[in-house]
């Protein structure tokens, strides 16, 4: 398929071809922390303590910047279907600019911050001291991990999600060759433990980085970056801002909910911190499909929307919701059935594993409702709407969720299991309201490229 004639497709056809790799993609970015989970746990429950703790801190700053990679993904998207190619090029540099300026205020943040952080999540002794380690590396590798997610966003905008696959598959492939090297010190390496899992994350990420710049700049791939097009231009960052900031803070609600989850959870020990951890782990696994087709609903709902078809981006995020849908149902399955198994890949602490097991076994059949969820915000984010998309994120993972886990777990006596059953019923709550108001039609309103006008 050519890439100019990606909206001239069935929309079924357009949705799995954009979809597939960027399923696989993220499979990929998941694999990063599943085999850092792996190795890590063969050091024992402190370590893989430390890097669920440390986690949170790191998905946060990442969820901030990547807000603003979601703008640049809309705008790019809408002006590639309206074809307006120097707006496109503008909007890459632009998008560049600004993440590169926030991941590095982030690096400096994180650095001053973590350990305090970290002791107010509950670390102390060795975990405290392994977790501050894990985040002080991955905070060196801030700044390339965002440049690479903003090659990612615009090539995406433009309708192109199996380059940065590939460059995601070089990326995974040096890190798991490296992890155990640098984790265990295999060689003439020295043994850094869990500060090697974040050594080898961090040196895969600057290859990407720097591969993907290269790209942006060579004009072969739908955008032609020219250093004038890295001059920061105030209308253009403005626009990036009025949609990326409702769009980074809908995407750390994610991080903030499962900060605050995770506080929750340590009240019940460290074992539940850990079987928390390598749940959250596999969930963003089988999370796959969902984050694919709710990315390929914003490029499709933002170039629909750009060549003023409203029907069609409609029909986009409908069709995309029930495939995301099914696919999540017969996961769920699986995953209930084999939950056991799956959490002994990563422990097999009896504690651990039976509390582990509990909780995939409990959410697994909102996998759909989630889904649902974060497609219906993929086409609120393609429209330039970002704000319900916030707004109901929001609600599912921190104003329902936490509160609910609370209750259950505490008030009602149900301990850990009421944990988990608050995740449920707020996953499931979550989707029902978004899928109220995305069918109320307002998001098609907030168009922010159009044919008939000359603005962005």
């Amino acid at each position: 398929m050519k890439k100019e004639k990606l909206i001239e497709q069935p929309i079924t056809t357009s949705l799995l071809t954009l979809a597939w790799p960027i399923i696989l993609s993220n499979l990929m970015q998941t694999t990063y922390n599943i085999v850092d989970t792996i190795w890590v746990g063969k050091l024992g429950a402190d370590a893989v303590a430390a890097v669920s703790l440390g986690f949170p801190i790191i998905f946060l700053m990442m969820s901030l910047a990547l807000g603003f990679t979601i703008a640049g993904t809309s705008l790019i998207a809408q002006h590639k279907g309206a074809q307006e190619q120097a707006k496109v090029n503008k909007y890459t540099g632009q998008t560049l600019v600004v993440v590169t300026i926030v991941s590095i205020v982030f690096s400096v943040v994180g650095f001053i911050f973590n350990e305090q952080i970290l002791r107010i999540l509950g670390a102390e002794g060795r975990v405290l001291r392994l977790g501050t380690d894990f985040l002080n590396m991955l905070f060196i590798g801030l700044t390339p991990m965002f440049i690479y997610f903003v090659f990612t966003s615009v090539l995406r905008g433009l309708g192109d999600s199996k380059t940065p696959m590939k460059l995601m598959f070089i990326s995974t492939v040096i890190n798991i060759i490296l992890d155990p090297v640098l984790i265990f010190g295999w060689g003439p390496f020295p043994k850094l433990e869990v500060l090697g899992a974040a050594l080898a994350t961090t040196l895969a990420r600057v290859l990407v980085a720097i591969i993907g710049v290269k790209i942006l700049f060579s004009g072969d791939y739908g955008v032609k970056l020219q250093l004038a097009d890295l001059w920061p231009k105030w209308g253009a960052i403005k626009k990036l801002v009025a949609v990326g900031v409702p769009a980074s803070l809908e995407q750390s609600t994610n991080a903030v909910g499962m900060l605050l989850m995770t506080g929750t959870v340590a009240t019940f020990g460290t074992s539940a911190v850990a079987a928390y951890g390598i749940g959250n782990r596999v969930l963003s696994l089988v999370f796959m499909p969902a984050l694919g087709f709710s990315a390929a609903t914003t490029t499709l709902v933002g170039q629909h929307l750009g060549a003023d078809n409203q029907e069609k981006a409609e029909q986009t995020v409908l069709i995309s919701t029930l495939l995301d849908f099914l696919i999540l149902t017969g996961i769920a399955i699986l995953v209930f059935g084999l939950a056991p198994y799956i959490v002994q890949l990563f422990n097999d602490n009896a504690q651990v594993l039976n509390l582990g097991t509990s909780y995939l076994q409990i959410i697994a059949f909102s996998f759909g409702f989630m889904g649902t969820l974060r497609v219906v915000n993929g086409g609120f984010k393609g429209a330039g709407d970002t704000i319900p998309a916030m707004v109901f994120s929001a609600l599912s993972l921190c104003v329902l969720r936490v509160p609910l886990a609370n209750f259950l777990a505490h008030y009602l006596e149900m301990g850990t299991r009421g944990l988990w059953w608050g995740v449920f019923i707020a996953n499931l709550l979550g989707a029902i309201l978004a899928f109220i108001w995305f069918k109320r039609g307002v998001w098609k309103k907030k168009v922010i490229v159009n044919p008939a006008n000359n603005y962005g």
